[in-house]
């Protein structure tokens, strides 16, 4: 059972403008999550309450730079059991997205609850993790991908000007 997970990708995209896969657990009935890079520069995580149309989408309201030299830090978290805000997204450490209210019926923008009004969990099962790529093995990353961290819980990132995260339970 999978209740929490982050992803964190540091990534130096190539001037290009492109939808471009940088991870992607999307196999399949075992689809779990991905983050592109879609064709505005924008980031954009999908994670999978169930398969096919069962997922949340969050996407960065920044605009990432794209010279092929500039680092940009991404942090997907996920955590299921919250009342809202179960997916986050998080570009250089600020908190560009967040998924609303879990609802009964979940949404694109709203995280499923059970017939036991617990988050459902995130789509599990064993399916191939794609770096770069897509499982088609199309729309590849063009740049450099420098790290890449999947942890079964959630971490929230720490702002460097005064190593402090404040964080409002709803």
């Amino acid at each position: 059972c999978t209740t929490e997970m982050s992803i964190v990708a540091h990534i130096i995209p190539d001037n290009t403008s492109d939808l471009q896969y940088i991870i992607a657990q999307t196999n399949g009935p075992v689809e779990k999550f991905h983050i592109i890079k879609n064709t505005s520069n924008k980031i954009e995580a999908r994670v999978h309450y169930g398969a096919a149309s069962n997922y949340v989408d969050v996407v960065s309201s920044s605009i990432i730079p794209t010279d092929n030299n500039t680092p940009t830090n991404i942090i997907v978290t996920v955590d299921t059991s919250l009342p809202s805000g179960n997916v986050k997204l998080f570009i250089n450490g600020k908190l560009e997205d967040l998924s609303g209210l879990a609802l009964a019926t979940g949404t694109v923008n709203n995280w499923d609850i059970d017939s036991d009004g617990q988050g459902t969990n995130i789509n599990g099962g064993n399916s191939a993790l794609f770096i770069g790529n897509n499982n088609a093995k199309s729309d590849g990353f063009d740049g450099r991908i420098e790290e890449i961290v999947i942890y079964d819980r959630c971490i929230y990132p720490v702002i460097p000007a005064d190593g402090k995260f404040k964080f409002d339970k709803p």
